[in-house]
């Protein structure tokens, strides 16, 4: 049964036809059922109250509406208003192949967005991501990503068993009948189209972190009608390689900064002078000697002994550098590292890194479906950008080059990426240290918006509206309320730089 607006506030409910014009725009064989209880919140209360739930079905390639069917996982967050706004907020996530409603927290934490103040907040997993039906997913390589990143390993080592293993997954996919050539951003595209139509919403606003701002760029394209505006986090740009070619200059970009404002800043400097030395010689170290440590696996204390080579270190780091309140702490990681005292890496590894007590390390299967799909095109390989040379060329997915180059030659290339105009308000927020989409990806992509207004925050990394009380957030909201206003709020060019914590504690700041 489809869900369509019943009021002019934009409430959601159930049971009454769409209108002409939705009928016409309608994509083919695509609906919505809706699931009580919500499968994806077992909780009760309030909360429960404003929740819509279901699964958008639709067919895995648009064109083919007789051939298979997926269906992706929905959740509506009704608005805190009794008068909400007729423009809801759809938020889509990065990864690519993240699964936002794997946690309910997730749903929590977006209950009390700003947003959710005036609009309805629309949660939703992408094509092949968990909790589809069916996702992309191999057991045997899900079951294998751990010990990846807990052993003694070269980077190349571990980027060979990775590529191998990822290749594998996909040829089983393709045996077992699935279209992986079908996911990337332009079914995607068309997914979100199908969920403002069966949700019977006339226009929306669109919330996009990280790999999700290629999607909403494709989306805005494909609906321009349907979106009222644009809020980007963490930007791709339509000629960005990010994945491959220019992973190790996004890292060292992200990290050089960082070492400059440490430099800069003269309580950082007098504790960690020559920061950039100091860091180039334990790499060293940690290349004729890896470190061992023994990381919680666990909520019940479960440890895992993981093998901290050089490029584990940088991976740590790079997760560091994700988030405004841990990249302070980079500086200090260094150098406590550097004189053998494990402490605080070992907590970083616990708190920030993506595996261990927070899922096995590493993407799963979709991520590569759409990544190679999305970004390897007739214009790959591109020749390595430069990058700060003492890093060796690391990136956190150094592994993807060869994994989509063997992927490439079952499947015709994708045409090259061509730069056009999305004339929406838009609203590009980088943060100054981002290490895997810098801000350079967000000035390529404004040059074609003529309603964007792009901004760098001085104190973040990835994903700069994490926290709901920053300055950038609360002007995310403002600009919604005004999405045609030619400024944005001034409390961000106040933002000033980060606070390094120059001392360790047992429990240093998260």
């Amino acid at each position: 049964m489809a869900l369509v607006a019943c009021t002019a506030a934009g409430a959601i409910c159930a049971g009454n036809a769409p209108d002409e014009r939705q009928r016409e725009l309608a994509p083919i064989a695509a609906s919505f059922e809706k699931a009580s209880p919500c499968p994806f919140y077992p909780g009760t209360g309030p909360l429960a109250a404003r929740l819509v739930c279901g699964y958008l079905e639709v067919p895995e390639r648009h064109e083919r509406a007789d051939g298979p069917h997926i269906a992706l996982p929905v959740v509506v967050i009704r608005s805190a208003s009794a008068s909400p706004r007729p423009d809801p907020v759809v938020f889509l996530h990065g990864g690519p192949g993240a699964a936002p409603l794997e946690s309910s927290a997730t749903i929590e934490r977006f209950a009390s967005h700003p947003f959710s103040r005036e609009r309805d907040i629309i949660l939703y997993n992408q094509r092949g991501s968990l909790q589809t039906r069916p996702a992309l997913a191999c057991d045997t390589f899900e079951a294998n990503r751990t010990s990846w990143f807990t052993a003694d390993l070269t980077l190349e080592q571990r980027d060979a068993r990775i590529a191998a293993a990822v290749l594998e997954c996909l040829r089983q996919l393709r045996i077992q009948g699935r279209d992986v050539g079908a996911y990337g951003a332009q079914e995607n595209a068309a997914d979100l189209l199908a969920l403002r139509q069966a949700l019977g919403i006339t226009q929306w606003n669109v919330l996009a972190v990280s790999y999700g701002t290629w999607m909403a760029q494709a989306a805005a394209a494909a609906d321009p009608g349907g979106v009222r505006s644009l809020i980007l986090d963490s930007i791709m740009s339509p000629t960005s390689d990010l994945f491959m070619s220019e992973g190790p200059r996004n890292f060292s970009l992200g990290l050089d900064r960082l070492l400059a404002a440490c430099g800069a800043d003269r309580e950082c400097a007098d504790a960690f002078p020559a920061l950039g030395e100091r860091l180039h010689q334990l790499l060293v170290s940690l290349e004729q000697h890896p470190a061992t440590v023994r990381v919680a696996s666990s909520p019940a204390g479960t440890a895992l002994e993981v093998v901290v080579n050089w490029h584990d270190f940088l991976g740590v780091i790079h997760w560091m550098l994700y988030n405004a309140r841990t990249l302070r702490l980079v500086p200090l990681l260094i150098a406590a590292t550097s004189r053998g005292d494990f402490g605080l890496l070992t907590n970083q590894m616990e708190s920030v890194y993506p595996g261990f007590l927070h899922g096995a390390p590493g993407p799963g299967a979709a991520f590569f479906a759409i990544v190679c799909n999305d970004q390897f095109t007739s214009r790959n390989p591109l020749p390595t950008a430069a990058a700060n040379k003492s890093y060796e060329g690391f990136a956190i997915v150094s592994y993807m080059a060869p994994v989509c180059e063997a992927y490439a030659r079952d499947r015709t290339l994708a045409p090259a990426p061509v730069t056009t105009q999305i004339d929406v308000p838009a609203l590009l927020l980088s943060g100054r240290f981002d290490p895997m989409t810098p801000d350079v990806y967000a000035a390529e992509l404004v040059a074609g918006m003529p309603q964007g207004r792009r901004v760098t925050i001085a104190d973040a990394g990835h994903s700069t509206l994490s926290d709901f009380d920053a300055c950038q957030t609360l002007a995310a909201v403002r600009f919604l309320e005004q999405p045609d206003a030619k400024q944005i709020d001034g409390c961000i060019a106040a933002i000033p730089g980060p606070k390094f914590v120059t001392a360790w504690h047992a429990d240093p700041p998260r």
